[in-house]
């Protein structure tokens, strides 16, 4: 996982210089990108912390050393639209009963 954290953080840097100039969103409005990450987004911040805590203490879930990622993920997080499409009690639910969860390494 170690390693998995360091490349999901080179990531988060990628993402939050290419977010320069979004207000929140990239093109100024809720469209495309937005649109694929938020159900990623949904997972990577609200279920992961639940079944993958050591993850959770390699990488920062809140963005906090990328503030343009920070506040880009929780305007999408915050769209009513989005907030419509994700149930928190359903899908944690529904992982809890796959084997996702895994071992920690």
């Amino acid at each position: 996982l170690y390693k998995v954290a360091e490349e999901m953080r080179a990531a988060f840097d990628i993402l939050d210089r290419a977010l320069i100039g979004a207000s929140p969103f990239v093109g100024g409005e809720f469209g495309f990108a937005e649109a694929l990450t938020a159900p990623f987004l949904q997972r990577l911040v609200r279920v992961a912390p639940h079944f993958r805590p050591l993850l959770t203490k390699w990488v920062d879930l809140s963005f906090s050393k990328f503030p343009r990622l920070r506040q880009w993920s929780q305007a999408v997080l915050e769209r009513p639209s989005v907030q419509q499409t994700y149930h928190h009690d359903e899908v944690l639910q529904i992982v809890q009963k796959t084997k996702w969860r895994g071992t920690e390494t």
